[in-house]
């Protein structure tokens, strides 16, 4: 005999019982993302910063190298630090 009081026993049900649900309703938000409620991913804004930094790739700038050529760097100067 596992309970010795019969209330325990249904303290215990409760307890499994709302734990159970509990994981149900968790699993379903989790399941199910997308959508307008409260716990959805704000999935509009997130596509709209992705466009954006997308957009950023396709400007010529953002892959043109700068012109530098090591000879032409008379304003730098190798130190070699005592430690």
């Amino acid at each position: 005999q596992l309970v010795v009081k019969p209330y325990w026993a249904g303290v215990i049900v409760f307890v499994v019982s709302t734990s159970f649900w509990t994981l149900f309703y968790i699993a379903q938000e989790i399941d199910q993302p997308f959508g307008e409620d409260a716990n959805d991913l704000p999935v509009r804004e997130m596509q709209k910063a992705f466009n954006e930094k997308l957009e950023y790739f396709t400007d010529p700038l953002s892959y043109t190298l700068p012109a530098f050529n090591p000879r032409n760097m008379h304003h730098a100067k190798t130190q070699v630090l005592d430690s």
